[in-house]
């Protein structure tokens, strides 16, 4: 038995939602939380952890799709057996009844819990904020909502897009061209963090010339290496 064995103000919390008791659970509450080590690439979590690197928007987060955490404490387990062990529930919760327009946000400014998004799948990722315990909590929320066929919230927050791996590559390689041991002092910006579109400017540095312009990122590389072979023409 969970529900037994929860804190009175996680018992509140359900309460609230129509649980009284483990026979009240929906059934995907005992769903599995993804890893998001085994769903994206070293070289995609290097551009998620850079807003600079990624496409970063406002979106009204689905939670139906948010599927996955990189947290050990929480991925593997199940919804309900991670929200018995959040690590500041009660924390939260007793902040949620002082003010849940802050959890349940549609209207106001986004709020940054660290998701990004990968082939239409949300997961929360510490290095950009991961806000573990409010969305895991706000997925609970959303599903005994579902549940008892109440109208589901869709609070709005800032989600990074991870790029294509052929992106992620060649923005990993270009920095790093021995595989992550020594920089090549370039860096790689994105034009428009607001659009998907996969546009990038390579430059010497943060701040440094631009050595190409506006190119794909699928194209980084070999781009590049047009214009190192110019030189030695040169």
């Amino acid at each position: 038995m969970i529900y037994e064995k929860l804190s009175p103000t996680k018992k509140k919390f359900l309460n609230l939602i129509g649980i009284y008791s483990d026979d009240d659970f929906p059934k995907e509450f005992y769903d599995v939380i993804k890893s998001t080590r085994d769903e994206i690439t070293e070289s995609e979590k290097f551009c998620v952890d850079d807003y600079r690197k990624c496409c970063c928007n406002n979106e009204h987060l689905d939670l139906s799709r948010l599927v996955g955490t990189d947290h050990d404490r929480y991925a593997g387990k199940s919804w309900i057996e991670a929200f018995s062990d959040l690590d500041r529930g009660d924390e939260n919760i007793i902040l949620f009844f002082k003010n849940p327009d802050y959890y349940l946000n549609e209207l106001e400014d986004d709020i940054d819990m660290g998701v990004i998004e990968k082939n239409n799948e949300y997961f929360i990722h510490s290095r950009c904020g991961g806000g573990n315990n409010r969305l895991i909590m706000m997925k609970i929320f959303y599903l005994a909502q579902s549940k008892n066929c109440i109208p589901y919230f869709s609070p709005l927050v800032q989600v990074r897009t991870v790029p294509t791996k052929s992106t992620a590559d060649n923005i990993f390689f270009c920095i790093f061209p021995d595989g992550g041991f020594t920089g090549s002092g370039l860096e790689v910006i994105k034009r428009d963090k607001n659009s998907k579109e996969e546009r990038y400017d390579v430059q010497e540095g943060f701040s440094g010339p631009i050595i190409l312009e506006n190119v794909n990122g699928s194209e980084i590389l070999e781009k590049l290496s047009n214009v190192n072979k110019s030189h030695m023409k040169g």
